[in-house]
């Protein structure tokens, strides 16, 4: 059995950890901080970047409230794959790197790779930027368009590393499926537009992986087809999990 979750934002529910102490393996699509005041910066300053001594002080927090939560998944007991999601992206050069120091936790980092579960190959993808999607939202400066292309680069390298698999787990949801923004709190730039991954929906569309296991849009968690790909979008951030066995599936 596979337990599936993304965007705990700090918590591990009772519930959550009931289902883990069941299960085979754990996957987790990203999102360990809390991000209270990293997230009320991006919504505050979207599509510009945030006084460099606020957003240091927010980022350092996300980096502890990360190494807090590592520490805390690996006692769970079992295999902990894991990506990272944009909680994990830091832009103050002087804290330390997520990439570095997921290194020091017992967890599977699969960004990039394949893990054998069983008969499962199953994939990992961290979330990266794309410039469409700062186009789409009015954020498309000079700058932030040089950093997403490089990182589009970067996640093309990764995905071709994961030919022939059966699950995809990253943080973004395939662009068009269960990545409505409708969060009324949203920046007014985003709300109502479809912000998933171009680049990982046409993966999905080519590779046909048996899942798709994402988060990041709270509000479009639940189940889509795209092909023979069931999506699965676990990350609402409120406990609730998908469990996976075999070809089947349930939220809990």
């Amino acid at each position: 059995m596979i337990v599936a979750a993304s965007d705990l934002h700090g918590q591990l529910t009772e519930h959550l950890i009931s289902l883990v102490n069941k299960a085979d393996l754990f996957l987790l699509a990203g999102d360990l901080a809390a991000c209270n005041e990293t997230r009320k910066l991006a919504f505050k300053y979207y599509g510009a970047m945030p006084p460099k001594d606020e957003l240091r002080l927010a980022e350092k927090s996300d980096v502890q409230d990360a190494m807090a939560m590592l520490a805390r998944l690996e006692k769970l007991g079992v295999p902990v794959c894991i990506v990272k999601g944009n909680a994990e992206m830091y832009s103050t050069e002087s804290l330390p790197k997520y990439e570095d120091f997921v290194k020091d936790f017992h967890v599977i980092d699969i960004d990039g790779k394949v893990h054998k579960h069983g008969g499962l190959k199953i994939g990992g993808l961290g979330y990266f930027h794309e410039a469409e999607k700062l186009r789409m939202t009015n954020s498309a400066t000079p700058e932030r368009l040089k950093k997403a292309e490089k990182e589009e680069k970067e996640a093309k390298e990764k995905l071709e590393r994961l030919k022939k698999i059966d699950i995809l787990l990253s943080h973004d949801p395939p662009q068009g499926f269960l990545d409505l923004i409708t969060d009324p709190n949203a920046p007014r730039q985003a709300i109502g537009k479809h912000l998933g991954s171009f680049m990982i929906r046409k993966f999905v569309e080519t590779e046909q992986p048996k899942f798709h296991v994402c988060g990041h849009i709270h509000e479009g968690r639940g189940e889509a087809r795209l092909g023979k790909t069931t999506v699965l979008n676990v990350g609402n951030g409120k406990g609730e999990v998908a469990v996976i066995n075999g070809k089947s599936f349930r939220f809990e």
